[in-house]
Formats: structure tokens, sequence, C-alpha cells
């Protein structure tokens, strides 16, 4: 899959003027399982434990 402008929301800035007490601003997104290895790769962190379920589900964290 080909990623596009269109797939990404643009947050606008609100300048510190325009700020009111109590207001809040939240944002989701879904972490892809190629976006785990990307950053695995990158980040030269490769603990099967970040990327291999059967590992992981052995350990404490499973």
């Amino acid at each position: 899959m080909r990623e596009t402008l269109n797939d990404h929301i643009m947050l606008s800035n609100i300048p510190y003027q325009d700020l009111t007490l109590g207001q809040t601003m939240s944002i989701e997104r879904v972490v892809t399982q190629r976006e785990i290895i990307l950053f695995a790769e990158s980040s030269g962190d490769i603990n099967p434990i970040h990327l291999d379920n059967q590992f992981a589900a052995n350990t404490v964290f499973g």
C-alpha cells in the first residue's frame, strides 16, 4: 500500500492567546506491523520480544 497526503490528517496550530482553560485535544492512530518492523530496523532494536508474537507470549509480557 502506498501512502498519500490524503492518508494523513493535518493538524492546525492554535495560537497561545486563543487557548482556553480546560481545552483539550487528542489524536489516535493505529500502528501497523510494517511500522513496528521499520522502527525496529532503523533503531537497531530487533529484540524478538517486539517482533515475534510466539516468543513474546512465552515471556512475562505474554
